[in-house]
């Protein structure tokens, strides 16, 4: 990662995370978006990654291939977030916390 600062797929999840509410909030994106793939019918859904990246310091373009394989993680934890979100609640929590073993379903 060269000159980067060590940032967790986690912190890029959350930080797409918190701008997707945003949008959610402004009404730029519906609540009932379910998938990151569906967030491209309203928005420029990689800007969520590239705007993140900046966000907590990395260059907007990932540098190598361990760059590209940490955003994608982050977008299947924002992905697994928006399906897991309830229609009563929509904004659901900003958070990219994995499932532990025990944790209650």
């Amino acid at each position: 990662m060269g000159n980067q600062p060590d940032v967790s797929s986690d912190s890029i999840a959350t930080a797409m995370q918190e701008m997707i509410l945003e949008d959610v909030r402004g009404g730029k994106v519906p609540e009932t978006v379910a998938a990151f793939e569906q967030l491209h019918e309203f928005v420029d859904a990689n800007e969520y990654v590239l705007q993140a990246r900046e966000s907590l310091g990395l260059t907007a373009l990932p540098a190598d291939a361990a760059d590209a394989a940490r955003d994608s993680a982050a977008v299947a934890l924002v992905d697994s977030w928006l399906a897991g979100r309830s229609p009563a609640h929509p904004s659901g929590r900003p958070t990219a916390r994995r499932a532990e073993p025990g944790d209650a379903p």
